[in-house]
């Protein structure tokens, strides 16, 4: 991104980044958007009231260069801090990006280049990777590309709803670029009341309006998952019960279904994302939940398979439906305790040297 004395450029891309307590990797973010060499992009810094340096980064930031904006709201949570940076953004596009995370600047340029040459694209969507790190180092990267590539209309990718999904391409507004004329005209916010899976939700009802769309499989966007921060879990254990998340979640999809009921029925796709989910989700409840708890995942679980009339094989399915809570505790430290193990191998000089 260049400086430059006067803003008299339009802006094609605002790039909306929520803040809160990420001194140590905001300016690593930044620095991954500068180094595009952009002058039409615009970063919008929201600190939803950190207690750390944050702010006082953010500050520098935005005096070094006129194309960064840094504002303050008291801490309201992520949704209503990218719904702030919605209300500023100027750009023809807005894209999200954690500020913990960073993007591949060269390939995020090509892509960036593509839309804007393109008028009639509504959103690109694009690969990722998830890092996972322990002390401060990777000791993993899995790679999420898209199951589509290059340009499709509605008549064509929302056959393979099921297949973006299941490639984690559904879940994070961070793998995505938004027409903001298409946001602001269908008025478009983030359900501030979710906290788990909102990105999956606004995604979802963004989709419904959506015609054309660019899928880009190459990983622009580096996610970084830390080994230590607080999993989607013990989140889950705010919510009493998981029936009332995922209904939130099929809202959203009946919303996209009804909109494109004359070009292709997802009733099927529906269901079998929305089962998919709920097993996610009580696998991850159940990490960090005791054995009166599971009972009631699983009770939760029942009834609503029940009155979706769920069918299916899958053995986690099967614990779930017939109540087997020992089995589960069982699995779920069985699964904990290769996790830990395969952490400290992987962070042993011997494998590190092995795999450099």
């Amino acid at each position: 991104m260049k400086n430059k004395q006067n803003n008299t450029k339009k802006l094609s891309i605002s790039i909306i980044i929520p803040l809160y307590n990420c001194e140590s990797f905001i300016r690593h973010c930044v620095e991954s958007i500068l180094n595009m060499n952009r002058d039409d992009v615009e970063i919008i810094l929201i600190n939803d009231g950190s207690t750390d340096e944050t702010g006082e980064i953010c500050e520098c930031l935005a005096k070094s260069n006129e194309f960064i904006h840094y504002f303050l709201q008291e801490n309201q949570g992520v949704s209503a801090a990218r719904n702030n940076g919605l209300s500023k953004a100027q750009g023809e596009y807005v894209l999200f990006i954690d500020a913990d995370d960073i993007i591949d600047p060269e390939a995020m340029n090509l892509l960036l280049t593509k839309i804007t040459d393109d008028s009639s694209i509504d959103m690109a969507i694009y690969g990722m990777t998830f890092d996972y790190y322990h002390h401060g180092e990777c000791y993993r990267r899995e790679t999420l590309n898209t199951p589509i590539k290059g340009s499709e209309e509605t008549s064509e990718w929302i056959k393979k709803i099921e297949a973006l999904f299941d490639a984690n391409s559904l879940s994070s507004l961070c793998n995505k670029v938004f027409k903001r004329s298409l946001l602001e005209k269908n008025q478009l916010e983030l359900n501030k009341e979710m906290f788990l899976y909102e990105d999956l939700e606004y995604s979802i009802r963004c989709l419904t309006y959506c015609n054309h769309i660019f899928f880009e499989p190459t990983a622009i966007y580096h996610y970084r998952q830390s080994e230590d921060e607080g999993n989607a879990g013990r989140r889950l254990k705010r919510i009493e019960h998981i029936n009332g998340l995922v209904d939130q979640i099929e809202k959203a999809f009946e919303l996209l279904q009804k909109n494109c009921l004359d070009i292709y029925d997802i009733e099927i796709e529906k269901k079998n994302i929305l089962l998919k989910l709920y097993l996610v989700l009580a696998r991850e409840k159940i990490e960090v939940s005791g054995r009166k708890e599971v009972k009631i995942i699983c009770e939760d679980f029942k009834r609503w398979s029940i009155e979706h009339q769920m069918i299916s094989d899958d053995n986690y399915f099967m614990m779930l439906m017939n109540q087997n809570v020992s089995r589960l505790i069982l699995k779920r430290n069985y699964s904990s305790l290769r996790h830990k193990i395969a952490v400290k191998v992987k962070n042993t000089g011997w494998y590190q040297k092995k795999h450099s």
